[in-house]
């Protein structure tokens, strides 16, 4: 017996034996490399009955057992094989492969179908030796169909979106680590902030560091009030507000004098804690005599705003909106929002406010957290009916009552971007305090709940921005007096998995590495014989751009503008929204997975929204002067520097009067700020109203934002992928007739 023969008999009983087991448990790629594989399409049918190829008289069972397309990968002694004794692959009596360049045919046992392959580029089969093919499709990008490592997920923190995130992964088909790893995880799921895990340099974080700060209620008014300075008419969204306990006089001057002015005017407001949630600490007020503002002896933190008292009703009850949104990454700024929500109501019909109802919580305030408690909550296991709805289930509503939903979709698009770029700025300093440039560490995505209010007249109107929104998808539920018990909550289920899930889909590492190793592909033309023929089928006539055009369009997916539950509701936005560059090697699992359910609105619609990121370019200014890395305050030294490299002192603004400026501003800003000891130093806002004064004093006949862009073309800053300001605001003035409605319908 030949040597070669005893080869081939080894690995074949080794193929016997180890064929099933290595298909349940993901071989490794090394291992994979070392079976011998026939390169097929797959049948159009395949019977239960595992299939079998006929080796050399030989039965083995389950040794291709693979998803997908299987691919030639031979080794080296396979090779010598195939020159001295031929491998025989027959059809029980039919005809052998003796030779490299001879037709092959492939028996599937149990199915009558046979596979035939011949060595021509019109059938997509290569005949190069294996080992120059493997390079081919390594430089190319396109890996070969095999079963992938599954995605490794740390859920040690996650905490209150437990269940829902488990739920995900299992349908995703990923690896969960409960009680986290040494190893790298692919995904680390916090519950509640960016620090709960100290010790990740690598892989994807669910949470961005300061985004708990910057999404606090005094915080937010403050991004969002810098924005309304800029740009009043496009920041309307958001109701006037006061910071407690620094504007507490301020707020008693202008309420005075309002009703000075009209008697008959008696507005309401509402009272939030800085750093509270689920309704903790709200109240409503009508005269600024009512404020509480001192804890003990602390004075308390809060946002006193405008209560809108015109809020639309369904069923006489207040509701708002809990939106996600993804937060997918800050450089590129990316966001997507969930095409399907919640509803909350109230559970005591709406009354306009009066000295008498202030106090019905139950009536003005929409907190679930809240009327949970009430006797009249309803929880129901219907989509469209209870205290808690789905949010497709209203739109069919009011759909059905001639509303245009369309607009209002955009609106709420609109709110959401507006939103996102005014609190940007402030999260790029965080970042890179936590991550430098050059310094190992983590990406980050995280999802947001956007609580917004429908106006009657269909405007909506942001109440606040929730960084940890509760993922339950249980509620509590009271089955005896005094004894509460967790029951499921079908809507929650619906939405929140769905969120969840699809956000994992989207921040799959072998998705990004895929999109990247494509993009590498499409722009080697010496290699476009290989992407010719995986383009389609190996197509001998298809030319070169072609073949990058159909990869192109291959790569994207398209879904509906809303969701199943939408158009079910005979809602449509008639749009087709692009979504994340798909695998060319997904798996049959994934590929069973619903359409994603996050609609990616930003960077789709960035010229309509672009020209509002100026103080984008102010923080990009900021982070340039701080120079230590990792610092997050501008010292008097590096604020001088900005000045004299901006060439912004003259004779009539003398370097004195600039260390008078940092002074004054930085003094009133650490005084005011919520932290007992805060650290020395002009922060990001204290910056913006440096910058805007310096802004004024240069170009004193323009309009603020108009200042601020001239400014800052004499910054020396680099040019952001942005176009300027000023470019951006005349061409929105060009885009606004045209409606982010009428790109929404195109």
């Amino acid at each position: 017996m030949s040597e070669h023969y005893v080869k081939v008999k080894i690995h074949v009983e080794q193929m016997k034996s180890f064929g099933v087991d290595a298909e349940k448990q993901g071989v490794d790629a090394e291992e994979e490399e070392e079976q011998v594989a026939v390169s097929s399409s797959p049948p159009a049918s395949v019977s239960p009955d595992p299939p079998s190829i006929t080796i050399a008289g030989r039965d083995v069972s389950n040794t291709f057992k693979h998803r997908g397309k299987n691919r030639i990968k031979m080794g080296k002694d396979d090779k010598n094989i195939c020159g001295k004794h031929s491998l025989d692959v027959s059809l029980h009596g039919g005809r052998n492969v003796n030779k490299l360049g001879l037709e092959r045919t492939l028996h599937i046992k149990g199915t009558g179908k046979i596979l035939q392959g011949k060595n021509n580029e019109n059938n997509g089969v290569s005949m190069h030796p294996s080992k120059n093919i493997q390079e081919a499709r390594r430089e190319d990008g396109f890996k070969l169909a095999r079963k992938r490592r599954p995605v490794t997920v740390d859920t040690s923190k996650a905490k209150t979106s437990l269940e829902a995130l488990k739920l995900s992964i299992r349908q995703l088909k990923w690896k969960e680590f409960p009680l986290g790893r040494r190893a790298p995880c692919d995904i680390y799921w916090h519950g509640v902030s960016f620090h709960d895990n100290e010790n990740i340099v690598s892989g994807q974080v669910n949470k961005f560091p300061g985004m708990i700060e910057m999404l606090r209620k005094i915080n937010l008014s403050r991004a969002v009030r810098t924005m309304q300075e800029l740009f009043p008419e496009e920041y309307d969204f958001y109701p006037r507000s006061w910071i407690l306990p620094e504007e507490c006089q301020q707020f008693s001057t202008q309420i005075r004098m309002v009703k000075e002015n009209d008697a008959s005017v008696n507005p309401t407001f509402i009272v939030k804690p800085d750093g509270g949630s689920q309704g903790d600490g709200i109240y409503l007020i009508r005269d600024p005599s009512d404020l509480k503002l001192m804890v003990g002896s602390q004075a308390k933190q809060a946002v006193v705003q405008e209560y809108i008292q015109r809020p639309l009703l369904i069923d006489k009850l207040k509701f708002d909106i809990r939106l996600y949104v993804l937060l997918k990454s800050l450089e590129p700024l990316e966001i997507y929002i969930a095409k399907e929500g919640l509803t909350r109501f109230c559970t005591e019909p709406y009354q306009e406010p009066s000295q008498k109802n202030l106090s019905h919580v139950f009536m003005h305030l929409t907190n679930y957290s809240l009327n949970v408690h009430s006797g009249n909550f309803v929880h129901s296991n219907s989509q469209s009916t209870g205290s808690k709805r789905s949010l497709s289930s209203v739109l069919y509503r009011l759909a059905a009552k001639g509303v245009d939903i369309k607009k209002v979709w955009s609106d709420i698009i609109a709110l959401v971007i507006k939103t996102t770029i005014a609190v940007v700025p402030e999260l790029r300093v965080y970042y890179q305090a936590e991550i430098p440039p050059g310094k190992p560490g983590p990406t980050c995505f995280q999802i947001l709940g956007f609580d917004i209010l429908l106006m009657k007249n269909l405007k909506p109107v942001l109440l606040e921005v929730n960084s940890n929104p509760s993922m339950r998808i249980e509620h509590e539920q009271e089955m005896a007096p005094g004894v509460f018990e967790y029951v499921p909550s079908p809507v929650d289920e619906e939405v929140k998995v769905g969120v969840i899930r699809d956000t994992l889909r989207l921040m799959d590492p072998g998705h990004k590495r895929t999109s990247i190793a494509l993009h590498r592909s499409l722009h080697k033309p010496d290699k476009w014989k290989n992407v010719i023929q995986l383009s389609r089928g190996g197509d001998s006539h298809t030319t070169p751009i072609q073949a990058k055009c159909r990869l192109k369009r291959r790569s994207l997916c398209f879904t509906s503008a809303l969701s199943s539950n939408l158009r079910a509701g005979g809602l449509d936005h008639g749009e087709e929204i692009p979504m994340e560059a798909e695998p060319q090697d997904r798996s049959p699992d994934e590929g069973a997975l619903p359409s994603l359910c996050l609609k990616q609105v930003y960077p789709k619609y960035t010229k309509q929204f672009n020209y509002l990121r100026l103080v984008e370019r102010i923080a990009a200014l900021f982070i340039r002067f701080l120079g230590v890395k990792g610092n997050m305050r501008l010292g008097p030294t590096a604020f001088r520097t900005f000045i004299r490299t901006c060439k912004l002192s003259n004779s009539n603004f003398s370097m004195a009067s600039v260390d008078i400026l940092y002074i004054d501003i930085t003094r009133r800003w650490t005084a005011g700020s919520s932290k007992p000891h805060c650290v020395a130093g002009m922060g990001l806002q204290a910056f913006v109203e440096a910058f805007f004064y310096l802004a004024g004093r240069r170009f004193k006949s323009q309009p603020l934002r108009e200042q601020v862009a001239s400014l800052l073309e004499l910054s020396l800053l680099p040019r952001t992928p942005a176009p300027a300001a000023s470019q951006d605001y005349r061409l929105h003035q060009r885009l606004k007739p045209r409606s982010l409605r009428a790109n929404l319908e195109n």
